[in-house]
């Protein structure tokens, strides 16, 4: 059997969290609440467990959590493994996990909030995955659901956009008012890799006159590792 990158990633994501919350694999105390080890924060940083900048982004809090990001992976990751080939859809997968975290952190370092930030999720990943696809096939047009019933069609670049804005406002929101629901989101971490996604594919050439998929597959794919 010969796997892709990323089906490694996908069912890395799934046995981790099925070897965490089913198997009790790597779980700690964090008060009354039992967590899954491997997320990062600048505390463990500093401590030397720099391993944790890059195993944060397959553990999830959640099977709710975990589902969103296999959602947005699968949608995201698979098409741009298609179109980009293995190699350059792990480096964004990476990259945009690296750079998330790191936006995250500085952000709430520099507002005083560093010591709080513990970062579980992958999350910067797909942002940068989704950001990636929508640079390369901004007028791409598809179907979505809002809340799974009503359909609306709409074009790659203005739901990246729209992601991308609701992302920033509420992360300033939640810097602003600590209280607010869903403030422990990390939603600079979730821009980090947006933005990683956009410069990597703007760094390839694209981003420049609108592709579609036709146009792309004129184009000769580089094999996938």
């Amino acid at each position: 059997m010969r796997w892709s990158a990323f089906g490694v990633v996908f069912w890395l994501n799934i046995a981790v969290f099925v070897r965490q919350y089913l198997g009790g694999w790597f779980m700690q105390m964090d008060g009354p609440h039992l967590v899954p080890m491997g997320g990062v924060s600048l505390e463990l940083l500093s401590s030397g467990h720099v391993w944790t900048i890059f195993t944060y982004m397959f553990v999830h809090g959640d099977l709710g959590h975990l589902l969103v990001n296999l959602l947005l992976l699968w949608f995201a990751g698979r098409q741009v493994q298609q179109i980009f080939g293995g190699a350059h859809f792990l480096r964004i997968y990476i990259l945009g996990g690296l750079l998330g975290a790191a936006l995250e952190i500085a952000v709430r370092a520099w507002f005083g909030e560093a010591g709080d930030v513990y970062l579980i999720g992958a999350s910067a990943s797909v942002f940068a995955l989704f950001l990636a696809l929508a640079v390369t096939l901004p007028q791409e047009v598809f179907t979505a659901l809002i809340y799974s019933i009503i359909p609306i069609r709409v074009r790659m670049w203005k739901l990246a956009a729209f992601l991308v804005g609701i992302n920033a406002a509420l992360g300033v929101a939640g810097l602003l008012w600590a209280e607010m629901p869903g403030a422990n989101v990390a939603y600079f971490a979730h821009l980090g890799g947006a933005l990683t996604g956009y410069y990597y594919i703007r760094m390839l050439g694209f981003g420049g006159n609108p592709m579609t998929y036709r146009q792309m597959w004129k184009r000769e794919p580089e094999s996938a590792h």
